[in-house]
Order: C-alpha cells, then sequence, then structure tokens
C-alpha cells in the first residue's frame, strides 16, 4: 500500500541516524585508546594536609580523599587505590611527597593525589597536584575553594578539574557520589 512507504523511509532515515551516531562515537577515540593514560590509571589519593593541630582540617582532608577516590573510580579506566588502606597507611600524620609516592608505589598505583588544605573564616581552599608515583612531574595541578560545611562541592569541582586535565580523547564525564 501506498501509506507505508513514508514510514519505511522514516525507518531507513532513523536507522542511518543510529549507524552515523555510531560511527562518529567510535572513530572520534581510536581502537585501543584509552580515556586516561595507562600508566597513570591507578592513582591514589592522599589525604590533603592542612595546619598542624587543626582537626576540623584534618578531618576534611580524610573525608576529601575517601569522596574524591568515591567519585573518580570507575570513570573510564581509572581506578583508585582503596581510601581506607591509604588512611590506615598514614594515620594521622601528613606525609612528604616521596613518602606519598613509596605508599603509591607500594599499592601499585602510577600516580598520586597530594597537597594541602588552608581555612581562611568559613571557607576552605584545596590546593593538589597529580605526580607521577616513580618521579616529581607534576601531571595536573589543581585548586578549588568551598564552604568548610560544603565538601560535596569541593570535591566535585576537584574530581572534574582532575578529569579535564588527564582525559585524553572525547570530553571527559562529570563525576558525581
Amino acid at each position: 500500500p501506498r501509506g507505508s512507504h513514508p514510514i519505511r523511509r522514516w525507518a531507513a532515515v532513523a536507522a542511518l541516524a543510529v549507524v552515523g551516531a555510531a560511527a562518529w562515537f567510535f572513530l572520534r577515540q581510536p581502537p585501543g585508546s584509552t580515556p586516561v593514560p595507562e600508566d597513570i590509571s591507578v592513582i591514589a589519593v592522599v589525604p590533603p594536609s592542612g595546619a598542624p593541630g587543626d582537626t576540623a582540617l584534618s578531618r576534611i582532608g580524610r573525608d576529601l580523599a575517601m569522596l574524591l577516590s568515591a567519585n573518580l573510580d570507575g570513570q573510564g579506566n581509572l581506578r583508585l587505590s582503596d581510601p581506607q588502606t591509604i588512611l590506615a597507611q598514614v594515620g594521622g600524620n601528613s606525609p612528604t611527597l616521596p613518602e606519598a609516592q613509596a605508599l603509591a608505589r607500594k599499592l601499585h598505583a602510577g600516580a598520586v593525589l597530594y597537597g594541602g588544605l588552608v581555612r581562611t573564616g568559613g571557607v576552605v581552599r584545596a590546593d593538589l597536584t597529580l605526580y607521577r608515583a616513580d618521579s616529581s612531574v607534576a601531571l595536573a595541578t589543581l585548586s578549588a575553594s568551598a564552604p568548610s560545611d560544603s565538601i560535596s562541592a569541593l570535591t566535585d569541582t576537584l574530581a572534574w578539574g582532575l578529569l579535564r586535565q588527564i582525559w585524553r580523547g572525547r570530553d571527559a564525564p562529570t563525576p558525581s557520589v
């Protein structure tokens, strides 16, 4: 019947659109490539340190390490070292960068996210750097500020910033807890 031809045409157009979209998606990223370079696809997040004796800032650092790990783990080929293991290893101490890198290597991570926290009034600023676990090469630098009672805003800003800097290929995803 004559009425079925437009339906067939629309079905053919829809099928071509799906095939075209799939081809575009796969051609944007070469086969076998990974969103994050393999040598840094495992990251250890060391709790950022704050002023000595500031227990509230120390708690924020621990929470930030836990939430960043949860936010980033599984984004593409990105894997995060177990944050509980890292917290148990560092205890209440603030490791130096070489100590943090040694811990990352012990946990078979290729990179370590390391840095500090500063509080000014009710605002906390995090300054973090992603380093290779085996050298002092900085792969990404991040800085974000948020009210001290809004750790999720701080976490989201840092996670997004890190992904934007290390992601290759298609646009980096937007992580969320």
